[in-house]
């Protein structure tokens, strides 16, 4: 169970198996565990009870082990799907332990909108207005 507030309007959401929305400008819609917003910098989570369920089913550091080998047999493997100039750029990092832990161990996240998290794709620079990470994909591609 997760509480929204939209600072914009004020009004919080508690929410259940139904979608409800703050109705101002900003239209926080809260549905199950997930939100979103018009501009997420106007929102706050007042109470996310899952957070420490969420975490316990990542399960980030179970089978570190085997983890790491299977990171290493994607680098080192001569006959790979991956062209050698993409295995090169395999590495060690949290973010794809953690994605890969979250396909794994089927993990809900909420995924940031562009004004957040920008899909670095067609264009050669950073709108000013992105607030945090950049992610490079092939616009031929879907998310």
């Amino acid at each position: 169970m997760i509480v929204i507030r939209c600072k914009e309007c004020n009004t919080e959401i508690k929410s259940d198996a139904q979608t409800h929305s703050c109705g101002c400008p900003n239209m926080l819609t809260v549905t199950e565990d997930t939100f979103s917003a018009v501009d997420l910098s106007k929102v706050i989570i007042v109470k996310n009870s899952n957070k420490k369920e969420d975490i316990n089913k990542l399960d980030f550091f179970g089978d570190f082990d085997k983890t790491m080998k299977l990171m290493t047999m994607l680098r080192e493997e001569k006959d790979s799907m991956y062209p050698k100039n993409i295995q090169d750029l395999f590495r060690y990092d949290n973010e794809t332990i953690f994605s890969y832990k979250v396909k794994l161990n089927e993990v809900t996240i909420q995924w940031l909108n562009e004004d957040w998290h920008y899909f670095f794709t067609n264009q050669k620079f950073i709108p000013d207005t992105t607030k945090s990470g950049v992610t490079s994909r092939n616009p031929d591609n879907p998310r």
